[in-house]
């Protein structure tokens, strides 16, 4: 009240760290592209070494969250049946 001369609260909650790994996004999304099996470790380390960005593990996997962003699995092949229809 002092400042505003009001009692009404600030906007609270929401993501407010993600800029930080979404400035990233570029690279991460480039590394998953060139090696698929990449696990959340190794691409931690290759953040770190080469771009002096450290994030943790969950940080990592919360990027990939399905609401934001989906790794493409490959899709299993229709297994093919030697019968005939009766």
């Amino acid at each position: 009240m002092r400042d505003t001369g009001g009692f009404r609260g600030e906007a609270g909650g929401g993501d407010r760290r993600s800029d930080r790994i979404e400035g990233q996004a570029e690279f991460i999304l480039a590394t998953v592209a060139e090696t698929p099996d990449i696990t959340l470790a190794e691409l931690r380390e290759k953040l770190i070494g080469e771009r002096g960005e450290s994030f943790g593990t969950k940080t990592i996997w919360r990027f990939f969250a399905p609401s934001r962003r989906q790794l493409q699995k490959s899709q299993p092949t229709l297994r093919q049946s030697n019968s005939t229809p009766c």
